[in-house]
C-alpha cells in the first residue's frame, strides 16, 4: 500500500491511532521550525527577555499563529495544484512580484546566514570552555568555521540524495529541533518558572498595562519584537516550505498531514522553545516584576555565571553551548536547502543534480559569521530588513488561494472562506505594522550615521602627524547624567562608530541612573529600600554584585565605606541642604540604623534583606565610579580601546592611550584652589577618583562641617581635604576615595599596603592653624 492509499484510508482511523501516523510521515513542518529557530528568534528573545522580562511573551505565540496560517495557506494551494509557486507567481500574477519574491528571499537567506555560524560557533565555544578547553580565538574560531561549513555541506548532500538520505536528513533536522527544546526547557524550569508572570505575559496583560498606564515601550525594545515578528515566518520559509512539499510528492491526500506537520513540527516546537528562551533569560538576567532593566543583554551566554550556583558551570555550558549549536546548525542547513530551490528556480535549473547542490552553497559566505561574537545586532537588523517583504508575499498567496481559475474546487466557500481572509488579512496588518516600525527604526539609526547631532558628539581636529600616519578620529560626547555631566573623548577609525558607541554609552549611564538613584520611587534602590525589612527583596544581578562589592570594601576598610549611612546625612541635615548638629542621643540612635551589617545579602537568590525596618541604602558613593565601568564595557564591544570616560571630575576612568602616548594624563586639582593641579597622573586601563568636603559643607559655629561621614563615629570627617584614589577599576576607585577620606592618611597607607594595585593621593592637615599637605602611596 502507497502512502497516498495510506492517508485516504486514515481518515476512518480513530484520532490516537491517526496521530502515530501522521507521527511518522512527518517533515517539512520541522525544515520551518528548524529555520524559524534560528539566530533571529534567538537575539529577539534574548533582548526582549532582559528588556522587559515577561512581558513580551506574547509576541512569538502571536506571530508564529499567524504564519502557521499562511504556511497552511500555501500547503493548501500546493498539495492541491502540485504547481511550483515560483511559475504561478510568474504567470498568473506578475513575473516582477516573482522576482522580488525569490531575489529578496535569496538575500534575506544569505544575511540570515551570517549569524547563524556565530551562535553555532559560539556554542561550541562554551562547550569547549565546559571542557577546559579555550577555542574562543581567531584562529580557534576559523577553524570552528571550516568544520562547521564541511559537516553542513554533508547533511545537506543527503538531501539531495535520494529518499534515504531525505529520511536522515529529516531525522537530523528532527533531532536538533527537540534538543533545543529539552536543553532550554532544563535551563528555564531550573532557574524558575514565575506563573503568575507567565500568564500575564502570555496573554499580554501586563504589556497593555504599562502601555495604558502611561510608561511606554522602552524604545529599545522595538527593534527585537519587529525582529522576532519577522523571524518567525520569514520570506524564504515561504519559499522553501512548498517546494519541501513536493520534493517529497506531497498531493491532495497529504492535506491534513501538512495540517498536522506545521502544527506538531513548527508550532508546537517553536512555541516551547521560543518561551523557554524567554524565560530563561528573564529569569536570569532580566529585570525584576515592576522594575526597569539596565542594559541590554547580546549573548545568551551571559546566563550562565546566573545559573552556575544550581546547575553547576559544567552543566550550565553544556545546556546553553548545545542549545545555541543545535539552533545554528539546524538553520545553517535549512538555509542552504533553500538557497537551492530558490536558484533552480529563479534561473531555470531542473531540481536535481549540480544545479540544486550548487546553490545550496551559495549562504556559505556567512562563515565569516563565527568571527562576530555578539550576533544579536546582525540578526535582529536581518530580519527587520526583511520584514516590508513578507506582507507581499502573503498578500499573493491570499490572492491566490481566492481565485478559482487556479484552486478549482478547493476554492474555500462560506464560513471557511471568511476564516482563511480574516486570519490572513490579520497576518498582513501585523506584518505591515512591524515592517513600519523596523524600517522607521532603521532610518533613524541610518540618519544618525550620516548625520550625527552636532550637540551629542563634536568632532576636533586630530593631533599633528607625520605624512604616513593617518590620525585617528578624535570625538567628544557629553551627556548630563546621576547629577553631573558625564564626558567621553574617543579614539577611533570610523567617525559613525564612536557617535554609535558614545549614544549607546549615555542609554546606559541613564538606565543606570534610573536603576540605582535612591530618591525616584521607581528606581531599585527605592524598591529594596521599601520592602527589604519586611522580605527578602530579588535584586537584578549586576545590581546584586555591585552591593557584593560594596560589602566587600566596606569590610577591607574596616567600615569607613559604607552604603547605609544616608539616616547620618538626614540627621546632619544633608539631605534637604539644612545643615545643622544632631544632639548627642539622636545620634547614637541614628548610628543604631547605619552600618553593612544590616544588609543580608543571599547569594543564592539574589536577595536582599534588611534586618531592621529602617536601614536603607545610598549608592551615591560608588555609583559613578559603577558608571564608568559600564561605560567602558560598552566602548569595549564596539572595539573602542583608547578612551577616557569622565564622570564630572570626580571620576575618571582611561582606557587603553591615547595615540602616540604611553598613557592618558589626568591632573589632580587642589582642594584650597581649583585652578592648579596637586598631581599629574598617568592613567592607562585604571580609574582615579576623588572625594572632597569643599563643595558641600556648613558652618556652625565658625566650625566647617562637611557632608563625608565617618559611619563607625557618625561624625563629618575633620582634617582632610581631598582623597584620591588610583585603581583598576572605577567602581573601586569610587568607593576608595570615599574610604580612603574617613581612614585618613595612616588608613589609607595600610591598605595601598596591603593592595598594590591601589595607589592613592591625600590632602590633609593635623590641626586647625596648619597648612595642608600632601602625602601619596603607592605612586613613584
Amino acid at each position: 500500500m502507497d502512502e497516498k492509499e495510506t492517508l485516504l484510508r486514515a481518515r476512518e482511523l480513530p484520532p490516537l491511532k491517526r496521530v502515530r501516523l501522521y507521527m511518522r510521515l512527518t517533515g517539512p513542518g520541522y525544515l520551518q521550525s528548524a529555520m524559524t529557530l534560528g539566530g533571529g528568534s534567538v537575539a529577539s528573545c534574548v533582548v526582549m527577555g532582559s528588556l522587559l522580562g515577561y512581558k513580551l511573551l506574547w509576541v512569538q505565540p502571536l506571530a508564529i499563529i499567524l504564519g502557521c496560517y499562511v504556511l497552511a495557506s500555501v500547503a493548501k494551494q500546493t498539495c492541491h495544484t502540485q504547481q511550483r509557486p515560483y511559475k504561478v507567481f510568474w504567470e498568473r500574477l506578475h513575473p516582477a512580484l516573482a522576482i522580488l519574491w525569490g531575489g529578496s528571499a535569496l538575500i534575506a537567506t544569505v544575511l540570515w546566514h551570517i549569524p547563524q555560524y556565530s551562535l553555532t560557533a559560539n556554542g561550541v565555544v562554551s562547550l569547549a570552555e565546559g571542557a577546559g578547553v579555550s577555542l574562543d580565538s581567531v584562529a580557534g574560531r576559523a577553524g570552528i568555521g571550516a568544520v562547521v561549513l564541511c559537516s553542513a555541506c554533508v547533511i545537506v548532500y543527503l538531501y539531495h540524495a535520494g529518499a534515504r538520505g531525505l529520511k536522515i536528513y529529516e531525522l537530523a533536522v528532527k533531532t536538533m529541533v527537540w534538543s533545543i527544546v529539552v536543553a532550554f526547557a532544563i535551563v528555564a524550569i531550573s532557574s524558575g518558572i514565575q506563573w503568575k508572570r507567565l500568564f500575564l505575559g502570555f496573554t499580554g496583560i501586563a504589556f497593555l498595562q504599562d502601555i495604558l498606564g502611561g510608561q511606554g515601550l522602552d524604545p529599545r525594545a522595538i527593534k527585537p519584537i519587529v525582529g522576532g515578528v519577522a523571524a518567525a515566518v520569514g520570506i524564504n520559509m515561504v519559499f522553501l516550505y512548498p517546494y519541501s512539499l513536493l520534493n517529497k510528492n506531497w498531493g491532495k491526500e497529504h492535506k491534513e498531514l501538512a495540517y498536522f506537520d506545521l502544527i506538531s513540527g513548527m508550532l508546537v516546537p517553536f512555541l516551547i522553545a521560543t518561551s523557554f528562551m524567554m524565560i530563561a533569560v528573564a529569569n536570569t538576567i532580566g529585570p525584576a516584576d515592576g522594575q526597569a532593566a539596565t542594559n541590554v543583554v547580546r549573548d545568551i551566554r551571559e546566563i550562565v555565571p546566573v545559573l552556575a550556583p544550581s546547575l553547576g558551570k559544567g552543566l550550565s555550558l553544556l545546556l546553553i553551548g548545545f542549545g545555541m549549536i543545535a539552533i545554528g546548525f539546524s538553520t545553517i542547513i535549512t538555509h542552504m536547502l533553500a538557497t537551492g530551490f530558490i536558484g533552480c528556480e529563479m534561473f531555470g535549473f531542473e531540481h536535481r543534480g549540480r544545479a540544486r547542490w550548487w546553490f545550496s552553497l551559495v549562504p556559505a559566505v556567512g562563515v565569516v559569521g563565527v568571527a562576530i561574537k555578539f550576533p544579536w545586532y546582525a540578526a535582529i537588523t536581518a530580519s527587520t530588513l526583511a520584514a516590508p517583504l513578507m506582507p507581499v508575499a502573503v498578500v499573493c498567496f491570499m490572492v491566490l488561494l481566492n481565485q478559482r481559475s487556479y484552486m478549482g474546487d478547493e476554492t474555500p466557500r462560506g464560513g471557511k472562506r471568511l476564516l482563511w481572509n480574516v486570519m490572513l488579512s490579520l497576518s498582513v496588518i501585523v506584518l505591515s505594522v512591524a515592517a513600519y516600525f523596523g524600517l522607521q527604526k532603521n532610518w533613524q539609526e541610518l540618519q544618525k550615521r550620516f548625520n550625527p547631532p552636532a550637540v551629542e558628539v563634536a568632532a576636533l581636529a586630530a593631533p599633528a602627524q607625520t605624512e604616513t600616519v593617518s590620525a585617528p578620529a578624535l570625538h567628544t560626547a557629553t551627556h548630563r547624567a546621576m547629577g553631573t555631566e558625564f564626558m567621553l573623548i574617543l579614539h577611533g577609525d570610523d567617525e559613525w562608530k564612536l557617535h554609535e558607541a558614545a549614544t549607546e554609552v549615555f542609554e546606559r549611564i541613564d538606565l543606570l541612573n534610573d536603576q540605582l538613584n535612591r530618591y525616584d520611587t521607581g528606581s531599585d534602590v527605592s524598591w529594596i529600600n521599601t520592602r527589604a525589612a519586611t522580605a527578602p527583596v530579588k535584586a537584578e544581578s549586576e545590581l546584586f554584585g555591585l552591593l557584593e562589592f560594596a560589602a566587600k570594601i566596606n569590610k577591607d576598610t574596616g567600615g569607613a565605606f559604607d552604603i547605609t549611612v544616608g539616616p547620618l546625612m538626614r540627621a546632619w541635615g544633608f539631605f534637604r541642604d539644612e545643615g545643622r548638629i544632631p544632639g548627642t542621643d539622636e545620634l547614637g540612635a541614628v548610628l543604631e540604623k547605619v552600618g553593612q551589617h544590616h544588609v543580608l545579602l543571599d547569594a543564592d537568590n539574589f536577595t536582599v534583606r534588611f534586618d531592621s525596618p529602617d536601614v536603607e541604602i545610598d549608592l551615591g558613593g560608588i555609583a559613578k565610579g559603577y558608571a564608568l565601568d559600564q561605560a567602558v564595557e560598552v566602548l569595549k564591544q564596539h572595539g573602542i580601546d583608547s578612551a577616557l570616560v569622565d564622570a564630572g571630575t570626580s571620576s575618571i576612568y582611561a582606557l587603553g592611550t591615547p595615540p602616540g602616548e604611553e598613557g592618558w594624563q589626568v591632573g589632580i586639582r587642589d582642594p584650597m584652589n581649583k585652578s592648579e593641579h596637586l598631581d599629574t597622573i598617568t592613567l592607562k586601563d585604571a580609574a582615579l577618583s576623588t572625594s572632597g568636603n569643599l563643595e558641600k559643607f556648613f558652618e556652625i559655629g565658625g566650625k566647617v562641617y562637611g557632608h563625608i561621614m565617618d559611619p563607625r563615629t557618625g561624625m563629618p570627617v575633620q582634617n582632610v581635604l581631598s582623597a584620591s584614589a588610583i585603581a583598576p577599576t572605577g567602581t573601586e576607585s569610587d568607593a576608595l576615595s570615599t574610604a580612603f577620606f574617613v581612614m585618613g592618611q595612616d588608613g589609607a597607607q595600610r591598605y595601598c599596603e596591603k593592595h598594590p594595585g591601589v595607589k592613592a593621593v591625600l590632602v590633609v592637615r593635623n590641626g586647625d592653624g596648619e597648612q595642608p599637605r600632601t602625602v601619596r602611596f603607592g605612586l613613584d
